[in-house]
């Protein structure tokens, strides 16, 4: 879930791509998509799939995590999740992947 807060000003909806990366000095990267909009506090929540993925349990409430969204509108639409994989992995590979998230400390 996304707040609905950031989804306005960062200009990101439904349908968007998005990157999980659990504990940058020892990454382990996800790769999702925005399904709905959540509650206006926190900055949202992941689904139990992509916690499951990270190794993480789904309620978690405190953990390193970087979230990188991509806006990606007039490609809002459903895709399988080697779409979501193959798709998030180009563009996280090209904006600078974990050796950028590890600049951002």
């Amino acid at each position: 879930m996304l707040n609905p807060i950031v989804r306005q000003k960062a200009g990101v909806d439904l349908g968007d791509l998005a990157v999980i990366v659990l504990n940058p000095t020892k990454p382990r990267v996800a790769f999702g998509i925005v399904a709905d909009i959540g509650p206006r506090r926190g900055l949202g929540e992941c689904s139990e799939a992509l916690a499951n993925s990270l190794g993480i349990p789904s309620a978690i409430d405190r953990a390193d995590i970087v979230y990188i969204l991509f806006p990606t509108p007039g490609h809002r639409k459903a895709r399988t999740a080697a779409e979501i994989n193959a798709e998030t992995r180009t563009l996280f590979t090209a904006w600078g992947g974990v050796a950028r998230v590890q600049t951002l400390r």
